[in-house]
């Protein structure tokens, strides 16, 4: 198959887009008391991996998901509130950048 070929073959999205894997470090952090207290979530960024489409994207997504689960051992999930973190690995169309930018508040 030529180049052109392969080319049509390309969805539109792997053609126009980077993907990155980004690997965050999440939890849940105390909002504030009211309405007898709420909670956000927020994530700090532990990598971020350019990919040049959306299929290597996921294939290194794999690969940072094994990561992900060796340094969740013995942490607790972020619906505890004795988690001091949880690793997830995510494809996104940007790199990674710690979240949220600003602290939400209680309207």
């Amino acid at each position: 198959m030529n180049v052109v070929g392969r080319f049509r073959e390309m969805k539109e999205e792997e053609v126009m887009n980077k993907w990155y894997v980004n690997v965050y470090i999440t939890n849940k952090a105390f909002g504030g008391p009211e309405e007898g207290g709420w909670w956000y979530n927020y994530g700090k960024v532990d990598s971020s991996t350019e990919c040049n489409s959306r299929k290597e994207a996921e294939h290194h997504r794999l690969n940072m998901n094994e990561y992900c689960n060796t340094m969740n051992v013995g942490r607790h999930k972020p619906s505890s509130v004795l988690c001091e973190g949880w690793y997830v690995a995510w494809i996104e169309d940007k790199p990674a950048e710690d979240f949220p930018k600003e602290i939400p508040y209680y309207e």
